[in-house]
């Protein structure tokens, strides 16, 4: 079975040392674990007001690991030039996939200058993944946010993008949200990463495959910024068929970048 890895990361981190940040030390990490893959941005470009350099600097830092590390691109909807610079990262630097960080930057997942990013991002045949956190508030540096995005904004994005594909990643609560009791969002083309799910005690992964199918939830590590076995455990741990194991292990993802063109 092939696991690829939807939710990594490179580059330092602004509030702590996190150790194997390069592309030789997570594809060592990769290996330990068994990972095939690894959907990758840059951690440093969720902290710039301009993330294109931080781009440019990801697609230079998987150049020569394109077979294993699969980037995508971070951009701001407010930043002046995002059009261009989404033309770029997909035409230039052959990005796969789209990542927000809207309470980093500081912007509403549902104004229109985010939509328009969403959807174009969409006409590209791109996925646009969110992450509900990058570290736990509760140990976080006094100068980063303790703002986390919530399964209501993603669920108030995904009515008025229903065309587009979203990611989740660290999401958590899932199985009481509006995506499980809502009949509206029942069809929504939102994806769910579950490396901060549980499988074995509060049984939220054995909960949203009865509830959502296993089409919707994707296997991730969030590596370095976290401890990888965590992630393979949890999957390992899940008692379902081996035909949900290999669509949530690697083919739900391997479906969403084939539709930007990764082979």
């Amino acid at each position: 079975m092939s696991r690829i890895d939807s939710a990594c990361w490179l580059g330092p981190y602004p509030f702590r040392h996190v150790p194997h940040h390069d592309a030789d030390g997570l594809l060592r990490w990769m290996d330990r674990h068994e990972i095939s893959q690894a959907v990758v941005s840059s951690l440093p470009a969720a902290f710039h007001r301009d993330p294109q350099p931080a781009n440019t600097e990801l697609a230079r830092w998987v150049a020569a690991h394109r077979d294993r590390l699969i980037p995508c691109a971070t951009l701001h909807p407010h930043f002046p030039g995002w059009r261009r610079d989404l033309k770029r990262c997909s035409e230039d630097l052959q990005m796969r996939g789209l990542r927000l960080f809207p309470k980093h930057a500081g912007f509403s997942l549902t104004d229109p200058h985010t939509l328009e990013l969403v959807r174009s991002a969409s006409e590209l045949g791109w996925h646009t993944a969110i992450p509900i956190r990058l570290e736990d508030r509760r140990g976080r540096h006094w100068m980063d946010t303790a703002l986390e995005v919530t399964l209501a904004e993603i669920a108030d994005l995904a009515r008025r993008v229903p065309e587009s594909e979203l990611l989740v990643i660290d999401a958590l609560g899932v199985e009481n949200s509006a995506f499980v009791r809502d009949p509206s969002l029942s069809g929504a083309r939102v994806g769910f990463e579950v490396s901060r799910m549980a499988t074995v005690l509060q049984k939220s992964v054995p909960q949203l495959l009865d509830r959502l199918g296993p089409d919707r939830l994707f296997f991730g590590t969030g590596m370095p910024l976290k401890v990888g076995g965590a992630g393979v455990l949890k999957l390992d741990l899940l008692q379902t068929s081996d035909e949900n194991r290999a669509l949530i292990a690697g083919a739900n993802i391997r479906r969403l970048l084939r539709q930007a063109g990764e082979p």
